[in-house]
């Protein structure tokens, strides 16, 4: 009996496995491929839309039996008319834009784990081999398709990552069609002209040079919140030290925990730097998230989601973490406000930190694991008086600036919350 070699098992293996099809040196290191496991691996990579159909909700989002189907999905084990009912509705809803989305995914986690182009490329041309050899009847013919495709690419110019992720959608939707892989419909669907790499990278240009027109793309609407309120940089007094140290430790892409107590001035430190970082144009992409009722939640909350039925929220979350490492994750910056210590060892922080962008953490809580702590004390005494006098609004003598020290150090007001609610109280309180 012929093997079933184009599944999406197998298209794993090739990413996870040194020794297959061929021995190599393996397309990623043995760092970036601790947690990789099957089911996981295609959740996190499969097209959201693709899993959104009549046929895809019974594998994605089936409950309990949901591990069971996507084994059996991967393993090709299937009723064969389902792989053909599930390809149907996959061709009938893709178009370009999704195909490249499905691209992009691929080559952001190839990108995002140094993979090797190289050894990857050896390993498919020869899975296609094995599978024109060993395959079912239709697969060996698919494969044959597929490796003609192969010369008739013209590649000049086109990354190695994106026709390295082109492969993959490929490979892919031939291992979710199955029996019907090698169907009419189906390579007629593949054969689409706008399907093909050199098309697509036309198209992904395009859109790079549109986001490259914009000066700064802004995520989520928190960031305008956030700048809006801002001192003026002039007025915002005593905190050099502390920008300059937060502008050197995202220049290196950390992940930085601001914490202290409420009202010490964290927020206003973080998009008091976001200001000036702008200004300098040190980052194409900024997102801002309030995580007050907890992270997950806040991103959902914060982003612009496609609202797209049954979707679960794993899956929205995904998509968030792709909106924030699409283009040049390293120019993105995240920042996350009000980030609870509950959220330690949860996957959706777990998620964050593996990711290649800095992230601005702001909490009350002194250290939270994956993050650099830094602790925001309150201003000195020359700037707590700066701070009171702005909102107070009126001139000072020198004896009335001296009095209203003695006033602040005798009663340890040192927050910049606080001064500002006494310098908004009238004068003849002091």
């Amino acid at each position: 009996m012929a093997d079933r070699i184009i599944t999406l098992k197998n298209i794993y293996r090739i990413l996870k496995e040194n020794d297959f099809p061929i021995y190599s040196d393996g397309v990623f290191s043995r760092a970036y491929k601790r947690g990789m496991t099957l089911s996981s691996f295609w959740e996190d990579i499969f097209l959201p839309s693709w899993k959104d159909t009549a046929c895809g909700r019974k594998i994605w989002y089936s409950g309990s039996s949901r591990h069971k189907h996507l084994s059996e999905l991967c393993n090709r084990k299937l009723d064969p008319a389902f792989f053909g009912e599930y390809a149907g509705e996959i061709r009938r809803d893709t178009s370009q834009s999704d195909f490249l989305k499905q691209i992009r995914k691929f080559e952001g986690f190839l990108l995002e784990r140094k993979f090797r182009a190289d050894p990857l490329e050896r390993k498919v041309q020869a899975f296609l081999l094995m599978a024109s050899e060993e395959e079912e009847d239709y697969g060996k013919r698919a494969a044959d398709w597929f490796q003609k495709t192969y010369r008739d690419i013209h590649c000049e110019g086109i990354p190695s990552s994106f026709l390295a992720a082109w492969d993959l959608t490929v490979l892919t939707l031939l291992a979710i069609a199955g029996p019907y892989m090698q169907s009419r419909e189906m390579i007629r669907f593949l054969e689409r002209a706008d399907f093909r790499p050199e098309k697509l990278y036309a198209e992904e240009l395009k859109e790079e040079r549109r986001q490259k027109r914009r000066n700064q793309m802004f995520l989520t609407k928190q960031v305008l919140v956030g700048l809006d309120a801002l001192l003026p940089r002039a007025h915002f007094f005593g905190r050099e030290k502390a920008l300059f140290d937060l502008e050197e430790s995202c220049r290196l892409g950390s992940k930085i925990l601001i914490c202290g107590e409420s009202g010490v001035g964290k927020t206003e430190l973080v998009f008091q730097y976001l200001r000036d970082a702008l200004s300098r144009g040190a980052y194409s992409k900024i997102a801002a998230v309030s995580c007050r009722d907890g992270l997950m939640e806040g991103m959902l909350k914060s982003f612009d989601l496609s609202d797209t039925a049954h979707v679960s929220e794993a899956d929205r979350y995904r998509e968030c973490l792709d909106m924030i490492t699409r283009g040049d994750p390293e120019r993105t910056l995240l920042i996350l406000d009000d980030l609870q210590k509950e959220e330690e060892g949860r996957p959706a922080l777990a998620q964050i930190l593996h990711l290649p962008c800095p992230v601005i953490a702001i909490s009350q809580d002194l250290e939270i694991r994956g993050f650099y702590s830094y602790c925001l004390e309150p201003p000195d005494e020359a700037a707590a008086v700066l701070i009171f006098r702005h909102y107070y609004g009126k001139a000072m003598t020198t004896r009335e600036q001296e009095n209203l020290r003695l006033y602040l150090q005798e009663n340890h007001v040192t927050l910049p919350v606080r001064l500002r609610e006494l310098g908004e109280q009238k004068g003849q309180e002091l």
